[in-house]
């Protein structure tokens, strides 16, 4: 409590008001008491000087005698002040009432001294004698504390006396020593010290009491305010009291139940907000106003290939490219949005960065949602390739048609030669109709409504009929053909003409890219749940980077797309194998042959007829 910055002011405030009010009160009530002391004085002074005057009268009307006077008024003068009547316009001093003492020595002291002050009283008795009014004053003097001092006037009843002015024939002064004023009023102000610090002491536990009794619950206040910023809205401040310290209690915990209602409410929102732009396929990244990467979502984080944020937020460790982070920073200070494709590595974005701003139009900074545009990019890179080769494909056997019909219309041919030219009407006639049949078989294929009929296929035979059709058109060529067969090889559950068609595609195609003297091997390996067909030849081989576009339409790996064949066959027999549920794939080695191998499922159970009509890519 002691610790307490606001126990110790309240404390402070209440002492030091104590304390200002015991300085006031000695300040106003010691000139106050010196006055009322000294009019009180002055009065009884006055009194007693009206006396004197009185019996003097009596005395120079020859009513009494000097001594008879002096012995009266000395029985009655044991007054503690001293008594000086000035008498005459020489002013003939009698001192009456003087002090007495028991030694010689000190008697003779009081009788100067009063000798002393009769001197320093002649100009006052002139002045009274001179005014006729009473006069009141303080002589100091520097052996003593003072005097206070009171002088009326002597005005006889008779008449036969010399007389001033003012009627007045002397003055009788009282002189009181300002010793005894000084003592009486240093009594009542230590009296007034002792209850003014007894006050004070009294005062000082219930001023303890009543600063905690004001600062705790102030104090709890602070400790339910830190709580609420902490997060715990539970927390509640004391009401029990019925003033404004209970009011303000109360508006805190009105004020941590909102708070409690509206957190919740946006702890909601935010974990809605998450779960939507965790569950997004997009990519999203937010900066601040000064740049700091803020957010990015786990779909940003897995495309860059980081599981959480960089440490410290660093965007250039997310994405190391600065020219995208300046589009986020204009975007972020200028409150324009753009739109850009960004690529990265072999993907590619389409980045759409918008400003953020607050309720007051303030920009707070920058979004950017990262959207993969690969596929479509990819898609309408092969629209155009296809539209390409399908004109290239098909204007070559057109044009040669056409050239050779326009030379027989001119009659530019001899009769000799007219059937040489009918004969290459004739094959690119036949070309560009097995380019037709391959784009409808193609488009077919990848409809989806081509219907395939399984049924069990006795392996065996289907490769070694395929080898007995296919092994002189081999030879011609100067190609051995061989065949690898294990010796038990079981069936499988599919279609035979399909899988006879895909070996035909495979086979042609090993046959153009097979020299001369070389060897093209059909062969088949035996696996728990099918069987894997292959078709090895010793060939020239694809490079690396054609591997994975061989089964892509009118790929050819002449970039040229002078050699033979339309390049859509094994693209109808990736086709197939999709539609057969199937896999199919190459491997390669430049400069030593290629192998393209399928599977053919085994016959499990007992077979049915199966009609596909569903495909994927």
């Amino acid at each position: 409590m002691l610790k307490s910055g606001l126990f110790r002011n309240t404390f402070t405030l209440v002492l030091v008001a104590l304390l200002l009010f015991a300085a006031l009160t000695m300040g106003i009530f010691l000139p106050i008491a010196r006055r009322e002391f000294s009019e009180i004085y002055s009065e009884e002074l006055t009194q007693k000087a009206n006396y004197l005057s009185t019996h003097f009268v009596s005395y120079l009307l020859g009513l009494q005698t000097l001594d008879s006077f002096k012995a009266r008024v000395g029985n009655n003068s044991a007054w503690g002040a001293q008594a000086f009547i000035f008498y005459g316009t020489e002013l003939e001093i009698y001192t009456i009432a003087a002090s007495t003492s028991d030694t010689a020595e000190t008697q003779e002291a009081a009788r100067l001294g009063a000798l002393a002050l009769a001197e320093e009283l002649k100009p006052y008795a002139a002045t009274v004698l001179e005014s006729g009014v009473t006069a009141t004053t303080t002589l100091s003097q520097p052996r003593n504390s003072g005097y206070i001092v009171v002088g009326v006037p002597i005005i006889p009843s008779e008449t036969g006396f010399i007389v001033s002015e003012s009627g007045a024939i002397g003055s009788v002064f009282m002189a009181k020593p300002l010793t005894e004023v000084n003592t009486s009023l240093s009594g009542l102000t230590l009296a007034l010290l002792i209850s003014m610090f007894a006050v004070l002491i009294l005062m000082l536990l219930p001023s303890i009491g009543a600063t905690r009794f004001l600062v705790k619950p102030i104090n709890q206040m602070k400790d339910v305010s830190l709580a609420m910023a902490a997060g715990n809205f539970s927390a509640r401040a004391s009401t029990n009291q019925n003033n404004e310290i209970g009011e303000l209690g109360s508006s805190l915990n009105f004020l941590a139940e909102r708070l409690s209602t509206t957190i919740n409410a946006l702890q909601v929102e935010r974990n809605r907000l998450e779960l939507i732009l965790n569950g997004l396929s997009e990519g999203i990244a937010a900066v601040d106003s000064n740049g700091a990467l803020t957010l990015a979502n786990p779909a940003l984080l897995s495309a860059f290939g980081l599981s959480s944020l960089p440490e410290n937020a660093d965007r250039l460790a997310l994405i190391s490219d600065p020219d995208l982070w300046a589009d986020f920073d204009n975007a972020a200070h200028k409150g324009d949005p753009l739109f850009r494709n960004f690529k990265w590595g072999n993907r590619v974005y389409r980045v759409m960065i918008s400003p953020l701003e607050s309720e007051a139009d303030r920009l707070m900074g920058a979004v950017g949602i990262f959207h993969d545009i690969t596929e479509s990019e990819r898609l309408e890179q092969t629209r155009r390739e296809y539209v390409a080769n399908v004109s290239h494909e098909l204007r070559t056997p057109v044009a040669a048609i056409r050239g050779f019909a326009e030379a027989l219309n001119d009659g530019m041919v001899k009769e000799e030669a007219r059937q040489k030219y009918y004969c290459h009407i004739l094959r690119e006639s036949m070309r560009l109709s097995r380019l037709i049949d391959d784009l409808l078989e193609l488009s077919r294929l990848q409809s989806g409504a081509v219907a395939f009929e399984k049924a069990p296929v006795d392996t065996r035979d289907l490769l070694l009929s395929f080898v007995d059709c296919y092994h002189a058109r081999a030879n011609e060529v100067g190609i051995e053909l061989r065949l690898d067969l294990p010796e038990n090889c079981p069936p499988v559950f599919s279609n035979a003409d399909r899988i006879d068609q895909v070996l035909v595609i495979l086979f042609d195609n090993a046959l153009k890219f097979t020299p001369e003297g070389g060897a093209i091997t059909l062969g088949a390996a035996v696996e728990s749940d099918c069987v894997v067909l292959s078709l090895t030849d010793t060939g020239c081989g694809i490079a690396k980077d054609d591997l994975p576009h061989v089964f892509d339409r009118f790929f050819k790996a002449d970039k040229s797309h002078t050699g033979s064949g339309t390049g859509l066959g094994l693209s109808i027999a990736r086709e197939i194998m999709q539609l057969l549920g199937e896999r199919i794939w190459v491997t390669s080695e430049e400069g030593k042959g290629t192998r393209f191998c399928f599977t053919l499922r085994r016959v499990q159970t007992e077979p049915t007829q199966l009609t596909l009509t569903d495909r994927s890519e």
